[in-house]
């Protein structure tokens, strides 16, 4: 698997068809990036936006070992499309305890 940038992540997740991939299967993986803080945050904004509901039913409840991730979800629920969803969540679970969640620290 190729590694991407966290430009070209990002970008992935800006084009409609892969935001429809991940709303028909939130389980579906996003193609690879490094592991960075920012990175590993996009994949729990995308866990989050799921359980705002934006993309399906919510897995039910969940336990997410980062401190914004409730903020996180709430602030998806909030947004006007899945595509801010996605950007407001990011931009809550950035930071070095994104990549606590995931071990990598």
């Amino acid at each position: 698997m190729t590694q991407r940038s966290y430009s070209e992540y990002l970008d992935l997740l800006n084009r409609p068809e892969m935001l429809e991939r991940l709303r028909r299967d939130p389980s579906d993986s996003i193609p690879g990036a490094d592991p960075t803080p920012e990175t590993v945050a996009v994949r729990l904004a995308c866990l989050a936006v799921l359980q705002a509901g934006r993309w399906g039913e919510p897995y039910g409840p969940v336990k997410i070992d980062h401190p914004r991730f409730e903020e996180a979800v709430k602030a998806a629920a909030a947004a006007d499309d899945d595509k801010q969803a996605v950007e407001a969540a990011t931009a809550i679970l950035e930071g070095p305890e994104a990549l606590e969640v995931f071990g990598l620290s």
